[in-house]
């Protein structure tokens, strides 16, 4: 897998497209809501991809779009990853339903 990913690396560093300051505003966002510090890579196929290596799990990633503009939106999925994981994050984010929660309860560790 990861032979195939060093294949369709094309780029590293901050999207062009994006501010300093919005870079800022999504980091500081997605640091408190546990995600850590975004890694910025441009993939072959996919594009600027937000990748997030402080996070529970190594291997989460976003469109970088999405983590700059839409920043609450990727922090919404990552907790729900981690409610399915067993996982119960330290805060609970607006756009995770009740529904998420109770659902997985039971299984999430405290």
């Amino acid at each position: 897998m990861w032979e195939q990913e060093k294949l369709n690396f094309r780029n590293a560093g901050s999207p062009p497209w994006a501010s300093e300051r919005e870079l800022g505003a999504a980091r500081v966002s997605l640091e408190a809501w546990g995600l850590g510090s975004p890694v910025y890579y441009e993939h072959r196929a996919w594009g600027w991809m937000a990748r997030f290596v402080d996070s529970k799990f190594d291997n989460f990633q976003m469109n970088a779009h999405t983590a700059v503009y839409y920043t609450h939106l990727v922090i919404a999925n990552y907790q729900v990853k981690l409610l399915q994981e067993g996982i119960r994050p330290a805060m609970s984010h607006p756009l995770v339903g009740i529904g998420v929660w109770q659902e997985n309860a039971g299984t999430a560790e405290k």
